[in-house]
């Protein structure tokens, strides 16, 4: 694996990560668009927290929570798209924010398979590759660490 890895050099490993870095945020913004796409399910589950309402008034309260939510995953997809930019330009600050976001989405990754594992689908396994993917690229950073160019 060390081999491989330093095999591919600096720009392929930037590169490698990004694709990876988006295959699993357009995967997260796939799986919460799903979960959320049905009004008339999400808007029964908050009448139970609105008794006194009725199915209407939880269609629209739910309507903008979703619309709310899938603009604030527009807009983290956009910023995650500018920082991948400047971390394949060799950017400080866009490396020491890839590299905490592979080491974050380790955990992350592995229990959202756990997760998905009880619906007995592919999404667990894409979940799981996604994880171990996720381990050679944290493991791929320490041998492309970030210098300055003198």
């Amino acid at each position: 694996m060390k081999k491989m890895l330093q095999g591919l050099g600096k720009k392929n490993f930037s590169i490698l990560t990004v694709i990876v870095l988006l295959i699993s945020d357009l995967s997260l913004v796939f799986q919460l668009k799903s979960d959320l796409m049905d009004v008339e399910k999400g808007a029964r589950q908050l009448l139970l927290y609105l008794p006194n309402s009725d199915l209407a008034f939880a269609r629209e309260i739910y309507s903008l929570a979703v619309s709310t939510t899938l603009t604030a995953l527009t807009i983290f997809l956009l910023f995650n798209l500018v920082n991948y930019f400047f971390f394949i330009r060799g950017k400080k600050f866009a490396y020491k924010y890839t590299n905490f976001s592979v080491k974050m989405s380790i955990p992350l990754t592995f229990y959202t398979a756990y997760l998905l594992s009880k619906k007995l689908d592919l999404s667990s396994l894409f979940h799981l590759a996604l994880g171990f993917l996720f381990c050679l690229i944290a493991y791929g950073f320490r041998f492309y660490p970030y210098k300055t160019e003198d």
